[in-house]
């Protein structure tokens, strides 16, 4: 072979070898970590980074609806590519995508847990391409689908809805709405009658003020925590979210890691043999 020739092969397969073996190390260390992570209960899962299952469930509000095929899901990812002729040659140029970061619920038998999808990796979602009636536009659209099976492992946070106010926030929270409206405001602390709220009555309102959050934080205190999963702050801790279950994941992983490292084999015998000829 010519030396370009030579020197290409070199490069190319020293290369392919190096990314076979980035992503053999990155589907291993994921499979490690999914089997090592021990699966909690919703109600009892503790502080920090773990594994949840469950279903796919839809908070209540506005539906989540993907763009392209105005299908109700959890969550979508779509691109529109148009496309390009070159001589005789088709490409496809990617002219418009997007991604959900709308949050959902995973419910097991034990609660629900809200699901931030904002930086995950997502695995196991429906995916659909098709071509408008002229051939020039490609449409692709994944979704995960109401009601689906679901796997999570993230970063897990439980709030309290006592913990987001003290008393004294309700209180100013409360004053604030009540001075938005002066014709109420006049008519329950305005003693005196003179069309304003004097000192001694401005005592009076915050003190009623005062009560009334008092109250409005021990209601919330009896109400049930709101637990989340999200991207850990930490990178070397994926964020995964599938639709597969936790055996079938594992296989995948398993099988990505050995295609891999495999492949860092093969081409890093080829690019010891090429330098050693």
């Amino acid at each position: 072979m010519s030396e370009g020739q030579y020197w290409f092969l070199l490069t190319a397969s020293t290369l392919l070898a190096l990314i076979g073996f980035y992503f053999g190390q990155r589907n291993w260390r994921r499979l490690r970590l999914i089997e090592d992570t021990a699966t909690a209960r919703v109600r009892s899962a503790h502080q920090g980074y773990l594994e949840l299952e469950g279903i796919g469930r839809l908070m209540s509000g506005v539906p989540i609806v993907a763009p392209l095929s105005f299908t109700h899901c959890l969550w979508w990812r779509f691109s529109v590519a148009e496309k390009q002729t070159t001589g005789e040659n088709d490409t496809w140029r990617t002219i418009r995508k997007g991604v959900s970061d709308n949050l959902f619920h995973l419910e097991d038998e034990t609660g629900q847990c809200i699901i931030d999808p904002d930086g995950a990796e997502i695995i196991g979602e429906t995916t659909r391409v098709w071509l408008d009636d002229s051939g020039e536009y490609r449409y692709t659209e994944s979704l995960i689908l109401i009601g689906q099976p679901l796997y999570a492992i993230g970063e897990f946070r439980s709030i309290s809805p006592a913990e987001q106010y003290n008393v004294a926030d309700i209180t100013r929270d409360l004053i604030r709405s009540w001075k938005q409206d002066q014709v109420t405001l006049l008519k329950r602390f305005d003693g005196n009658r003179d069309g304003q709220i004097d000192e001694k009555e401005w005592q009076l309102v915050r003190k009623v003020a005062e009560v009334q959050a008092q109250k409005e934080f021990e209601k919330r205190a009896q109400q049930p925590q709101i637990h989340t999963l999200f991207k850990p702050a930490n990178s070397e801790r994926p964020f995964i979210l599938s639709t597969h279950p936790q055996q079938g994941l594992r296989h995948r992983y398993r099988l990505w890691a050995m295609g891999a490292l495999a492949g860092f084999f093969l081409f890093g015998s080829v690019a010891v043999w090429l330098w050693m000829s």
